[in-house]
């Protein structure tokens, strides 16, 4: 398998405790791959996997993550992230950054 792309990404908020949920777009990924976020300054991280495809699309998943770090500075922010899916075969893609509210 190729390595993934990911050419759409959407989690609006990421929270320190429960799971956010948001999702994912791209190629050579399906559902079961996992799903990484890390704050541009790297003190937040949040790990997860891609969930089932969006009702009436081709390569658009929901996605659930979880908070694995988090470092409170600042301690709520809107800021840009980077979102990394990696695939059964133990591809990664490359960063894809999105906006997410961090409260």
């Amino acid at each position: 398998m190729a390595n993934p792309t990911i050419s759409g990404a959407s989690f609006p908020t990421l929270k320190k405790t429960g799971t956010s949920n948001g999702t994912v777009t791209g190629d050579n990924f399906t559902t079961g791959a996992s799903v990484s976020i890390e704050s541009k300054n790297a003190k937040k991280q949040w790990g997860g996997t891609v969930g089932s495809l969006v009702s009436g699309t081709q390569n658009t998943y929901n996605a659930s993550v979880q908070n694995t770090k988090w470092n409170d500075d600042p301690i709520a922010t809107d800021e840009t992230v980077n979102v990394v899916v990696t695939n059964s075969s133990n591809q990664s893609s490359n960063p894809y950054p999105t906006t997410s509210d961090i409260p």
